[in-house]
C-alpha cells in the first residue's frame, strides 16, 4: 500500500501513519478479489481495523435486508440472497454456489407469447437482450423500445436492430431504439464512458473533457402505451429509473427484470421500492455470472 501526497486536495496517509492512530478504521472500496485480498492482508499485518464498504452498508441496513429476505417468493431466491450478501461483505467477488445459467425468459412467468407484448429495454447495450427476447418469444410481440445513451453501443444497437427487422420481417415500428438515458425526471444529463474497452458508463453530476450531454427520459413521460415487460441494466441508475416509471408500474404491473448488483444499497432499496409500487408483485432473485455482476431482481 502506498501513501503520501494529495489526491484532489485530500491528504493521502501512509499505512504507518494510519497504524499509529488507534482510532483509525479503514473502509475498503475496491471491487477486485485479488486487490481486496492484498489490502486486507496488509491491514491485518499492521493491526489496522477495517472492513469492506459493502459490509458497512449491510450492517447499517440489517432491518431492510431482513424485510427483503422475508418478501422473496421462493427458497432459491433466499439462498442466493444470503450467499451474495456474505460474499460481498467479505470483499470476495468470485461467487460460488449460486450461479444460475438460465435467464429471465426461461422463467415461465416471463414466457408470455402474446401478440400484444411490449418490451422496454433500459440499457439496451448492443441489443443482446432484445435479440434474446425475440428468439425466446418466437417473434411474437407488438413492439420493442430500447434506450442506450452510449454512442458506441448505440451504433452497434442500431446495426443489430436493422438486421433483426430484416430477419424477422418486422416493420420499422416494431423495434424502436433511442440514444437516451433513463432516470427519475426528463432532462439533459452528463454522461461518461469509463473506458474505451468494456461496458462501464454512468450519469455524472458535473461536466469535464470526458463527458457528453445526453437526453434523459422518465418512463412515465415517454411511454404512453401499456408495456408488459421492463428490463433495466443502467449502471447504478436503476432506482432512479424505477422512480421515473412508478406511475406506469403501479398502473400496468409489467413484469420486471432489474439489476441490483451495482451498489450495495440496491440489495434492499430496489426490492422494497418495487414492492411498494406494486404490493401484488412476487419477487425472485437470480444470479447469472461467476463474479458479482448480473444479480437480477425479477417481479411479476
Amino acid at each position: 500500500m502506498w501513501g503520501g501526497g494529495y489526491f484532489y486536495g485530500k491528504k493521502i496517509f501512509t499505512p504507518s501513519e494510519i497504524a499509529n492512530d488507534k482510532n483509525a478504521f479503514i473502509l475498503v472500496c475496491a471491487f477486485n478479489t485479488e486487490a481486496v485480498s492484498k489490502i486486507f492482508s496488509e491491514l491485518n499485518s499492521l493491526n489496522i481495523k477495517h472492513c469492506h464498504i459493502d459490509a458497512a452498508v449491510f450492517s447499517l441496513h440489517k432491518n431492510e435486508l431482513r424485510r427483503v429476505f422475508d418478501i422473496l417468493d421462493d427458497e432459491r431466491s433466499r439462498d442466493i440472497y444470503l450467499t451474495l450478501l456474505k460474499y460481498r461483505a467479505r470483499g470476495e467477488f468470485l461467487v460460488e454456489g449460486c450461479t444460475s445459467w438460465d435467464h429471465s425468459f426461461v422463467n415461465p412467468a416471463f414466457q408470455n407469447y402474446n401478440s400484444q407484448d411490449v418490451f422496454v429495454d433500459c440499457g439496451a447495450f448492443v441489443g443482446d437482450t432484445i435479440e434474446r427476447f425475440i428468439w425466446q418469444h418466437g417473434g411474437t410481440l407488438k413492439r420493442i423500445i430500447g434506450f442506450e445513451p452510449d454512442e458506441k453501443n448505440f451504433r452497434a444497437l442500431e446495426k443489430r436492430v436493422r438486421r433483426l427487422r430484416e430477419e424477422w420481417n418486422f416493420s420499422d415500428e416494431a423495434i424502436n431504439v433511442y440514444p437516451y438515458a433513463v432516470g427519475e425526471k426528463s432532462s439533459m444529463s452528463y454522461f461518461r464512458r469509463h473506458s474505451e474497452v468494456g461496458v462501464g458508463s454512468s450519469i455524472v453530476s458535473e461536466a469535464d473533457e470526458k463527458t457528453i450531454e445526453v437526453k434523459t427520459v422518465a418512463i412515465d413521460d415517454f411511454m404512453t402505451e401499456k408495456f408488459t415487460f421492463l428490463k433495466a441494466d443502467v449502471e447504478s441508475y436503476e432506482y432512479k429509473m424505477l422512480l421515473g416509471a412508478s406511475k406506469s408500474i403501479a398502473k400496468w404491473h409489467p413484469r420486471l427484470a432489474i439489476c441490483i448488483y451495482h451498489n450495495a444499497t440496491d440489495f434492499y432499496s430496489i426490492p422494497l421500492l418495487v414492492k411498494e409500487l406494486c404490493p401484488e408483485y412476487k419477487l425472485m432473485i437470480r444470479h447469472h455470472l461467476v463474479n458479482i455482476t448480473e444479480t437480477l431482481l425479477y417481479a411479476w
